[in-house]
């Protein structure tokens, strides 16, 4: 009976600060797999915009080479193609680029650029929830000869600048990607 007296409890403090220390293992490694999973589905989110906007700028492209003349341009985009920085929707000083300022207005990409008229479907069948957009503008025209003056035959290559603008799934995660297509007519 003496002996029962004499114990002070240190079981229960050591039993106490090894629950402790596991119990924080486990929350650290909640917070892990949580913050993982999210990282995961931000992956997934840029991927699946990243490849509606390739598909768009890629139909965007193949527009410019299927013509067999040169399309002519304007500031408004009919027929399809722009004059270079003609799709500013902010005509002011703003020196942002009017890809970034045309995000921001509202449906200026739907109203202005031309929709992809393919099919996407990503993972589990699932396709954009807002179909994705390009739009064309003329950049330049670069003359085979370095001649200077005007000459008869005046070959070289068409520059056009193509953007395509895409958005996820959820029509969360946007993408804009630009290519340069150069085309001789």
């Amino acid at each position: 009976m003496n002996r029962a007296r004499k114990q002070s409890g240190a079981v229960l403090v050591v039993s106490l600060i090894i629950l402790m220390i596991l119990t924080l293992l486990g929350m650290s490694s909640i917070q892990t797999t949580t913050l993982e999973e999210r990282m995961a589905g931000n992956s997934l989110s840029t991927t699946t915009a990243l490849q509606a906007t390739e598909g768009s700028l890629r139909q965007g492209e193949a527009w410019i080479r299927s013509r067999t003349s040169p399309p002519i341009p304007s500031s408004s985009g009919s027929g399809g193609l722009w004059t270079l920085d003609g799709p500013d929707p902010d005509t002011g000083s703003s020196s942002e680029p009017w890809w970034q300022e045309a995000s921001t207005v509202a449906n200026w990409w739907t109203s202005n650029a031309i929709s992809f008229t393919g099919t996407l479907q990503f993972a589990g069948g699932a396709s954009p929830s807002v179909a994705p957009v390009h739009l064309i503008e003329e950049q330049s025209f670069v003359k085979d000869t370095k001649t200077l003056g005007l000459t008869l035959d005046e070959t070289g290559r068409q520059y056009y600048q193509v953007t395509g603008r895409g958005l996820d799934i959820s029509g969360t995660a946007e993408a804009i990607l630009r290519s340069t297509y150069a085309r001789r007519y």
